[in-house]
């Protein structure tokens, strides 16, 4: 897997949305701005994977229980998860958002029901070698499954009319591109609290392999040799 030279806005796009009350299900939900609509789906996480992928093309991959899946995905996609699409030709593109306390959206694009979302971070430095780089990539794809289901009464009575069921594979790769072996295996020996790493070092290693080492899916030994983390959600 390469890096790409696309990049479409913010990898992840949060918009907080002022004006509805969620709050714990206390409030009725605010009606969107004119020209938006807004819908409610049923989305459940039925499956969740990490995975690992080395310079010689091995991929060594974990399912993982759904009570592990990542913040970065659940703070958004709740159950039900909301939907707010333009409707009078704005050029802004659809965003699912949250139905908790602090609603958070992330773009999405839907096409006939069918949702097809790309997006890319800037490529930095993974650590210190300007030769190593990495790059954060966001693939979703699925769709809208319109049907009649039951309303959803929330915890603090109200009743969301649903307009279906979200079905969506989503993936998040961390791609290492270049020449990565030397920061790589400093990174890994500074998870072992190494007494020579800095506290940056520490922080790092933490943030780049703790998701996947603590799921088994990786094993620091060979994190010198890693192409891409990943790790896949899927919602029905």
């Amino acid at each position: 897997m390469s890096l790409s030279t696309r990049r479409i806005g913010s990898l992840i796009i949060l918009a907080t949305l002022a004006g509805c009350r969620f709050g714990n299900y206390e409030g009725t939900p605010v009606a969107p701005p004119p020209g938006y609509k807004s819908e409610y789906f049923r989305a459940v996480p039925t499956a969740y994977a990490l995975y690992a992928a080395y310079t010689d093309d091995s991929i060594d991959s974990v399912d993982a229980p759904l009570n592990t899946i990542p913040t970065s995905v659940t703070n958004i996609f709740t159950d039900p998860v909301g939907l707010i699409t333009p409707i009078l030709g704005q050029p802004e593109n659809p965003i699912f958002f949250s139905t908790n306390e602090d609603p958070v959206g992330q773009e999405t694009t839907v096409t006939d029901s069918t949702v097809a979302f790309e997006a890319y971070s800037d490529v930095v430095t993974l650590w210190k070698d300007p030769a190593c780089q990495t790059q954060v990539q966001l693939y979703q794809s699925g769709n809208l499954d319109r049907r009649e289901l039951a309303p959803f009464t929330t915890p603090g009575g109200d009743v969301l009319d649903i307009a279906g069921r979200l079905n969506l594979d989503l993936r998040v790769f961390r791609v290492i591109d270049g020449d990565c072996t030397a920061d790589l295996a400093r990174l890994s020996e500074c998870t072992r609290d190494d007494a020579t790493c800095t506290l940056d070092e520490r922080q790092a290693a933490t943030a780049l392999f703790s998701m996947y080492t603590e799921a088994g899916a990786l094993t620091l030994p060979t994190a010198k040799a890693l192409s891409f983390l990943a790790y896949q959600v899927i919602f029905e």
